[in-house]
């Protein structure tokens, strides 16, 4: 049987897929830090 709100869980992570792939660009990648994060590095404030 299907989760009854699976629809409404897809629908938000393919909003959330695509409000998270702009801000992985552009001046959104230094603030942040996707490169640094990507290498493996991990700090909370930039």
């Amino acid at each position: 049987m299907q989760d009854p709100w699976q629809k409404e869980i897809d629908e938000n992570l393919m909003a959330w897929e695509a409000i998270a792939a702009m801000h992985a660009r552009g001046s959104g990648a230094e603030f942040y830090r996707v490169e640094q994060f990507l290498n493996g590095e991990c700090r909370l404030s930039p």
